[in-house]
């Protein structure tokens, strides 16, 4: 036995049971991993844990309820037991046999992958990192029906030979290459690379490639990244934190080690990283060192690190950092920390808090809004809550509402009007008196987005089946079809024209529209009339 196992071995089983009154240490998440969006209804995400005894679990938020649908460890001690054949006779062989399964079933770290599939049919790979060295793959679908279960498929499992893996990374180098990164307690970094077939799912081979980072110099791997741009091995960057330590390392594309370096950041442990963009990243020490480094490579492929440390105005005196993580535009900073003051032999500490903060590179969130290329707000959200926290502090900048004829506008130009008008009538209305021109306007801008909304519906009911359509579609498209047929004489004479002509289609080749129900009232159950008309601004 290894020193460190046998100190183990007397603490768990010769002293703990001899003494009175002590409790176990109740179980904590020791280690979260994310799905990609779409695992869920409506764009959400499902959430694993991995717990201080060994434990995962598989949840999602439903009504503010965090619930449980899969017990990822129950099926981890299925299979392995049914290995399980022999019952060693000698207390001996009975302790290491029970020390060996527990090494099985007991998880050390866990992963998601990209997802992968089509709308409605999403699927993901889930892995877990074994005490014994095993890495386990699991094929996990979305959550789609309304139990709120999902059954995992068992795909493979390899050895990795680490015993105390301490991180598990998934990095998608192309849609049909990915890499696996293991580290563990002693510093060790693995490479593995992973061959998937489009066409069959549940074929998932794998090779390992290289140690990137082979030294067992006993400081622990805190976390993986991959960086760079391009879909070759070669243009990647994989950067590993260890203690306070930043390492680089590149590989070619047969698996070669290219190039690797190590850069010390001074302070203590290096707690929280987040991107800035393909080749660079920002960190921050526990001492609240805010660090900016960017990665690149010379002539000779050498890998050239640029390190340049932040000015920030939090106050991180006799406080630890232990976080840092940005919004996904870079407009919304946040770092937890909290109070850490040695006061004799005691050391005085207080509850995290969390401080959000924003850069001076990424502040203006009303140019990023005007540049999207999405074309959807989808992803905006933090750009749009900067917004609303700039106005609502009186900062004064070019809001950028557009008031010349709404008609010909996009829908999503319409909705960024739609967003700041909002904003801006609300904090006018707190201060003083709305201007009458501004609600006018926030009203036009309201009708024109569900006017080019109904005429994107309805133009898809020209090409859709008839009969495939249920209840709930007819009435909807039925109301859309009222809509527009009531409210044309008030549009634009350009508009006028388009959406006549959709109108007529629509009554010559749907034949629903003329026998289209009523839509009711949820209170007194009378139909409801559509003989209030509102002016549209053009």
């Amino acid at each position: 036995m290894e020193k460190e196992d046998y100190y183990e071995t007397v603490a768990n089983y010769s002293l703990s049971p001899n003494l009175e009154n002590t409790e176990d240490s109740p179980p904590h998440p020791v280690q979260v991993a994310w799905s990609d969006k779409d695992m869920l209804a409506y764009n959400r995400c499902i959430f694993g844990s991995l717990t201080n005894y060994g434990l995962v679990t598989l949840h999602i938020l439903r009504n503010s309820q965090w619930i449980v649908i899969l017990n990822l460890s129950e099926e981890i001690i299925k299979l392995y037991e049914k290995d399980w054949d022999d019952h060693p006779s000698s207390p001996y062989d009975q302790f290491f046999t029970l020390k060996d399964r527990v090494s099985q079933v007991k998880s050390a770290t866990i992963c998601w992958s990209s997802k992968f599939g089509k709308v409605n049919g999403w699927y993901s790979y889930f892995l877990t990192g074994q005490t014994n060295g095993d890495i386990l793959v699991w094929k996990i679908p979305s959550v789609v029906n309304e139990e709120f279960q999902s059954e995992p498929k068992y795909l493979c499992r390899f050895n990795v030979d680490l015993k105390r893996m301490c991180t598990l990374n998934w990095f998608s180098i192309s849609p049909t290459k990915v890499v696996i990164t293991v580290g563990d307690l002693k510093g060790i970094i693995k490479l593995y690379e992973v061959t998937l077939e489009p066409k069959d799912p549940d074929k998932f081979i794998v090779k390992y490639l290289l140690d990137i980072w082979p030294e067992s110099d006993n400081i622990s791997v805190k976390k993986v990244v991959c960086l760079g741009e391009g879909h070759n091995l070669r243009d990647k960057f994989f950067v590993a934190f260890k203690g306070n330590f930043l390492v680089v390392m590149s590989v070619s594309d047969d698996g070669a080690l290219i190039d690797k370096t190590s850069r010390h950041m001074g302070g203590f442990n290096v707690v929280g990283c987040a991107h800035m963009n393909e080749n660079s990243l920002m960190l921050t020490t526990q001492q609240g060192n805010m660090i900016k480094v960017k990665i690149s490579k010379s002539c000779n492929d050498k890998i050239d690190l640029n390190v340049a440390e932040f000015k920030s105005n939090i106050d991180m005196s006799e406080k630890l950092c232990f976080g840092l993580v940005s919004s996904s535009n870079k407009m919304i900073w946040l770092m937890a920390n909290s109070i850490y003051k040695p006061h004799d032999h005691l050391v005085l500490r207080e509850p995290t808090n969390i401080v959000l903060f924003t850069m001076n590179s990424h502040s203006n969130p009303v140019a990023v809004l005007r540049n999207n290329p999405s074309k959807s707000l989808t992803t905006y959200w933090d750009c749009l809550e900067l917004f609303r926290v700039f106005l609502t502090r009186g900062k004064e900048f070019q809001v950028g509402i557009k008031t010349e004829s709404l008609s010909s506008l996009s829908m999503y130009e319409l909705c960024c009007n739609l967003w700041k008008l909002t904003i801006r009538t609300k904090i006018e209305s707190q201060e003083n008196e709305c201007p009458a021109e501004m609600k006018a306007l926030l009203r036009s801008t309201e009708d024109a987005i569900f006017l080019k909304r109904a005429h994107q519906v309805l133009q898809k009911l020209l090409s859709a089946d008839e009969s495939t359509l249920t209840n709930e579609q007819i009435i909807s498209f039925g109301l859309y079809y009222k809509w527009l047929k009531n409210y044309i004489d008030e549009c634009h004479e350009k508009d006028k024209i388009v959406l006549q002509t959709l109108l007529n289609s629509l009554e010559k080749e749907v034949s629903f529209l003329a026998s289209i129900p009523e839509e009711k009232c949820a209170l007194c159950g009378e139909n409801i009339l559509l003989n209030i008309k509102y002016k549209l601004l053009s």
